[in-house]
């Protein structure tokens, strides 16, 4: 599996984000075939 994503500056700017500060959230992987593949995986990404 590969997981492909990228985070948008300009929005993350709009939203308020500003230098030095982090966006936190959850990776959440769903297999939609088999139900069975659940992943949770917690990420932290400072704002530079």
């Amino acid at each position: 599996m590969n997981l492909e994503w990228r985070l948008n500056g300009d929005l993350l700017r709009k939203m308020g984000y500003t230098s030095g500060q982090t966006v936190e959230g959850q990776v959440i992987t769903v297999d939609d075939k088999w139900g069975g593949l659940r992943l949770e995986i917690p990420m932290t990404i400072k704002i530079q």
